[in-house]
């Protein structure tokens, strides 16, 4: 039997296979889990400006994991910018809330889920990572 993956919901899915025997009776199996989890996709380009439009770091896919780590380096490897549980929700500012300058930064974006069990190795298949620009203008 297929199951067509649009129903699925983010993250996991818990399904059981019920199964009647020549008897008459019913078996139901464990839970199986099925992830929905597709890779983590980051802009490369923000304009915190206040015109509503491209305002924050929208990662895409986020909700498809249990929690994402993401990282903010400025130029010269500094963190600037941290969060452990990352909700779509950085507009370009330091860990203080203040505005960053204009110019290029380097993020880090990690899930965490209880669907894998990460090694160094696992973990960089799954970690998005690259340049983000800010522009305000």
């Amino acid at each position: 039997m297929n199951f067509p993956t649009d129903d699925l919901h983010p993250n996991l899915n818990l399904f059981s296979v019920e199964v009647f025997d020549v008897c008459g009776k019913k078996i139901i199996s464990d839970p199986i889990r099925v992830y929905e989890q597709c890779p983590l996709q980051a802009p490369n380009v923000i304009t915190s400006n206040n015109d509503n439009i491209n305002e924050f770091f929208i990662v895409k896919n986020l909700e498809d994991y249990d929690r994402v780590h993401l990282i903010i380096f400025n130029r010269w490897g500094n963190i600037v910018y941290e969060s452990t549980a990352y909700k779509n929700d950085w507009k370009g500012n330091d860990r203080n809330g203040n505005p960053l300058n204009e110019g290029t930064y380097t993020y880090l974006v990690t899930p965490e889920s209880e669907k894998f069990i990460y090694d160094d190795a696992d973990r960089s298949k799954y970690t998005a990572h690259g340049f983000v620009q800010i522009i305000r203008d």
